[in-house]
């Protein structure tokens, strides 16, 4: 049952803490999920500009279609963006922030998210994934943009977290295709768009690992950023980084 707070407010947020992590386990076991934030506490217009915005685009909160009750009335403004291939939950809970008066947001567990540990992607998916976070950058900054939000640190944290979601694919494209690799990373590297959004990135948003990664591949070394993601998967060090 909601509360009068929940149904007076634009937006009701229920967010997943649990996720099931595979798929074979008799019974599921879970990787608990927590952000920065108060649950089961209503939002104001200027809560959700100036602080639950800056959390969104952080990712530090979820993002995912499944975890919203939203009134009709804000659908019939806000539709998802045809022209990305993903991302797009992201990208429309960036309208959704932007075009709303209040937001609930409650610790009720409503879906827990299976996934499969051993799952491939093939090489033309990294490939794709890549060339559209391109898109995405470009989409989520024209939101702020249409809502007079001029926000340079926003802007700065929308690039900063491009890196964050780009430079994963590019480790996963290598071990499955070098020559595809190669040739994308020699495209990026004279990619306007590319230079434009690194040339506005704060370090200060980017994990110790993505800095790194990109360093080495993009200012000083592939051979030298070669060695470091076999060292790396070898010794199963990132998650100390």
């Amino acid at each position: 049952t909601l509360s009068n707070e929940e149904i007076n407010a634009s937006l009701v947020l229920l967010l997943v803490s649990a996720f099931r992590t595979s798929y074979n386990t008799e019974l599921p076991t879970y990787e608990k999920k927590s952000i920065n934030i108060k649950y089961n506490k209503k939002y104001n217009k200027d809560e959700i500009s100036n602080y639950l915005i800056e959390k969104l685009l952080l990712q530090k909160i979820d993002s995912y279609m499944w975890l919203l009750l939203i009134k009709t009335k804000i659908l019939k403004k806000i539709v998802l963006n045809e022209e990305l291939l993903i991302h797009q939950d992201f990208d429309f809970y960036l309208s959704l922030f932007l075009n709303i008066n209040s937001i609930y947001i409650s610790n009720i567990i409503t879906y827990n998210y299976c996934y499969s540990k051993t799952s491939s992607k093939s090489a033309p998916y990294y490939e794709r994934n890549i060339y559209n976070l391109i898109n995405l950058n470009t989409s989520l900054k024209n939101n702020l943009i249409s809502n007079k939000i001029d926000n340079k640190k926003y802007l700065k944290i929308i690039d900063s977290r491009y890196l964050e979601m780009l430079i994963p694919y590019f480790e996963k494209l290598y071990f499955k295709d070098h020559n595809l690799f190669n040739k994308i990373v020699k495209d990026f590297k004279i990619n306007k768009d590319f230079k434009t959004i690194t040339n506005n990135i704060n370090y200060k948003y980017l994990s110790i690992n993505i800095a790194i990664e990109y360093l080495l591949l993009f200012k000083i070394s592939k051979f030298l950023y070669v060695q470091y993601i076999n060292l790396i998967k070898k010794f199963k060090i990132k998650e100390l980084l």
